[in-house]
């Protein structure tokens, strides 16, 4: 095997640690973490939208809020109420042109009434999770019961 020269090392160990870097950078940006995007700034509600009943009664607001560390939660408020059942999931869904493009589970539903918080990991906190549309749906019958499309505050347009 041939031996690197001095310089063909130094070249070698430059692009290892550029793609290390690279690979790291990937890691963050994926969790969201803070330093990137919407996890920085002040505390805040970042998104907001209400409810709107699809097959079952849902009504009541939600919120994508930032707390004072970074870290992004969706918020379910006081007013939230859906139908009871067993199996039911929150999640957050992306729409084009009234078409649902795709969506990421968030948490099976704590309660189906009432102020709940869920933090948001991942691909839910990039910025297209600000204009995304909180789904409730009932995975027991196959039917969403309502959704409520979010949009951006000015805080998070600041």
């Amino acid at each position: 095997m041939k031996r690197l020269s001095g310089r063909s090392r130094l070249l070698l160990a430059v692009l290892v640690a550029a793609a290390v870097g690279g690979a790291a950078a990937g890691i963050v940006f994926a969790r969201g973490e803070p330093g990137h995007g919407i996890t920085e700034g002040a505390p805040g509600v970042l998104a907001r939208g209400h409810f709107r009943t699809l097959t079952w009664g849902t009504v009541g607001s939600a919120s994508i809020v930032r707390d004072a560390s970074g870290s992004l939660k969706l918020h379910l408020g006081r007013d939230f109420n859906t139908q009871r059942s067993p199996e039911i999931y929150v999640y957050l869904a992306k729409y084009v042109d009234g078409h649902r493009k795709g969506g990421k589970e968030v948490s099976l539903l704590r309660r189906a009434w009432g102020s709940q918080d869920y933090v948001l990991h991942g691909a839910n906190t990039s910025p297209s999770s600000l204009h995304a549309v909180v789904e409730i749906i009932c995975a027991k019958c196959g039917q969403t019961n309502g959704v409520a499309q979010l949009e951006p505050t000015r805080l998070a347009r600041d």
